[in-house]
């Protein structure tokens, strides 16, 4: 095996297998899990060899291995190529297909075999040739481990590799070579595995179950790996996860960071007897985590609890995981020192989540990837925030208060963070961190991963106009009324505050901008400067009353001469102020 783990391809150089054994793996490719691939060997047959020979494909398929049963054909699929030169194909739900003989195909000779499998479309060509096509359904869709495998074989194999591929058949990388990412291990049943997650189609989707959920928030700097095998429990026997090839994969893997959650299987009533049961399953799980602490002493386990169980069948009582379950492995968690994510308390009174009442939904691995990131996060992650922890912006605009995450001490800058406003009438933040201003005033926005929080103040201030006003360029008499005022901004008025008389001399006087939008500007003042002169002095003679032996009539014509004498003196300023008139324009800049 190539021990150069960061390449596009995958090589191993095997040998003759041995002749007096059955369903030898002659090549697991252990640290290869994936949905989509490119597959190909060189191998040369014996013409003693009287069962198949050769096989290339996806060793997991559906909770069975194709060593599993005679021939391979318990499990995974497999692509053959028999002696007649007759390809074939088989998994555990089509049993054999064939293909026609390969026209001039030689025993003695090597040839190519290659699969290429993309979503469930799986193209098999012998010599560079196509030779079959297989679609297939549900299961299919799951990655799973890929390897080669012999029976009863004496040939020889050479130049085995395998090319990941994306979803469009295209090569992509393990991953590059030059980052070395956090490694994330998934190990379980068949809910790990994806059993339900079906796409809008009505097809099992890989990219829906609570694994790949779970990677996409962990970021591009984690590397996860989901080991999860349908039908497998904890307790050593039948059907036990520490017996299969994922089991060793992941320990050779050696994780940062183990996902495990096994025991729903644990307690169908065929394995679920006698008085020692608990004990029994308390001491294998204790042997597996235990496996994962010697693979890395370094490890960071999370031991999640089963999900509840909607099953009422006797041969599979949900009742069983609540009373007797749950509560051991609370006990085994606290044992091994592993992180208790109570998947069991979060899943119940949701039978929405559980469409078959045990395998959740495309949207209920979503809600469980999301509860098993918020839960494990806090444990593992802090949140970094820039040294500038607050933010100033004014209403409308928007700023960003992305932070990031140390993941065992590792900064990573995609991982999933959420964010959430205190006052979203002041602010809003949406899933990336971008903070929109809605009102004038104060907040926090949070940052939160779990138990992980950071908070980012949030000041937010209405936006200030630069005002320009004017007041008509005349010469002002003290004592009169104050002169109109206007200005050229569209956004509001301008008017002088009140309580305001013009005074002889040059004065300031103080006007306030009034805006129409009172949420978005603020109101701004600011003063002129007006020249006021004094008010014209205009003597006015008033006759001195005429004797009169009427003492009434005489007081009536001082009245009358006084009030002729006001009328004249308000006519004559009049006069003078129409003939002084001058135009003035006076202009004030506010921020």
């Amino acid at each position: 095996m190539d021990t150069e783990r960061h390449r596009l391809h995958k090589r191993t150089q095997t040998s003759t297998t041995p002749a007096d054994k059955l369903n030898i793996s002659s090549a697991y490719l252990k640290d290869v899990f994936l949905t989509n691939f490119d597959m190909s060997v060189d191998f040369k047959r014996n013409t003693a060899n009287y069962n198949w020979l050769t096989l290339v494909g996806r060793v997991r398929y559906g909770g069975h291995t194709c060593d599993t049963a005679n021939s391979g054909g318990g499990g995974g699929f497999m692509a053959t190529v028999q002696r007649e030169g007759i390809s074939a194909f088989r998994n555990i739900s089509v049993n054999y297909r064939t293909g026609e003989p390969i026209s001039g195909y030689n025993d003695n000779l090597w040839h190519n075999l290659r699969v290429h499998y993309v979503g469930m479309v799986c193209n098999i060509y012998v010599d560079y040739k196509l030779v079959y096509t297989y679609i297939g359904t549900d299961h299919d869709a799951l990655g799973g481990l890929v390897g080669l495998q012999s029976r009863n074989n004496t040939g020889a194999y050479s130049n085995c590799s395998v090319t990941a591929l994306d979803i469009n058949g295209n090569p992509t990388v393990f991953a590059p070579s030059e980052i070395k990412k956090i490694k994330v291990a998934t190990v379980g049943d068949s809910i790990t595995y994806g059993a339900g997650a079906y796409n809008e189609q009505n097809k099992i989707d890989a990219s829906l179950t609570y694994p790949a959920r779970l990677s996409e928030m962990l970021g591009s700097g984690v590397e996860l790996r989901n080991f999860g095998i349908a039908g497998r429990k904890a307790m050593k026997g039948a059907d036990c996860f520490m017996n299969e090839p994922e089991y060793k994969a992941s320990l050779e893997y050696k994780p940062d960071i183990v996902y495990v959650m096994l025991g729903t299987n644990d307690i169908k009533t065929v394995f679920w007897a006698g008085s020692d049961i608990g004990d029994k399953y308390k001491a294998d799980y204790t042997e597996l985590i235990e496996s994962y602490k010697k693979a890395n002493p370094n490890v960071k386990i999370f031991l999640m609890t089963s999900p509840y169980l909607y099953v009422t069948d006797p041969s599979m009582p949900g009742s069983r995981v609540e009373e007797e379950l749950v509560p051991l492995q609370h006990e085994i968690a606290k044992a091994t020192d592993c992180t208790l994510i109570d998947v069991f308390t979060a899943t119940t009174g949701k039978p929405e989540m559980f469409p078959d009442k045990i395998h959740p939904s495309a949207d209920g691995y979503e809600e469980l990837a999301k509860f098993v990131y918020e839960q494990s996060m806090g444990h593992v992650a802090a949140i970094n925030k820039s040294a500038e922890a607050s933010k100033l912006v004014k209403v409308g605009e928007k700023a960003n208060v992305k932070a990031s995450l140390t993941l065992l001490g590792k900064k990573l800058d995609d991982m999933k963070i959420y964010y959430s406003s205190e006052d979203e009438s002041v602010a809003t933040v949406d899933e990336n961190g971008t903070v929109t201003a809605v009102g004038a005033g104060t907040t926090k926005v949070r940052a939160q991963v779990g138990t992980q929080i950071e908070y980012f103040d949030i000041t937010v201030n209405k936006h200030l106009l630069s005002i320009e006003v004017a007041v008509p360029d005349y010469e002002y008499i003290a004592g009169a009324y104050m002169p109109s005022i206007t200005t050229s901004d569209v956004h509001g008025r301008v008017r002088f505050a009140d309580g305001q008389t013009l005074k002889e001399g040059t004065h300031s006087y103080e006007w306030i901008f009034e805006p129409y939008d009172e949420h978005y500007y603020e109101a701004v003042t600011g003063t002129v400067e007006i020249t006021a002169l004094a008010a014209p002095f205009v003597p006015v003679e008033v006759p001195s009353p005429a004797p009169s032996t009427a003492s009434g009539g005489g007081k009536a014509s001082t009245a009358l001469a006084i009030v002729f004498g006001c009328v004249s003196a308000a006519l004559a300023v009049a006069l003078v102020l129409a003939s002084v008139l001058k135009r003035r324009k006076n202009t004030v800049n506010k921020d």
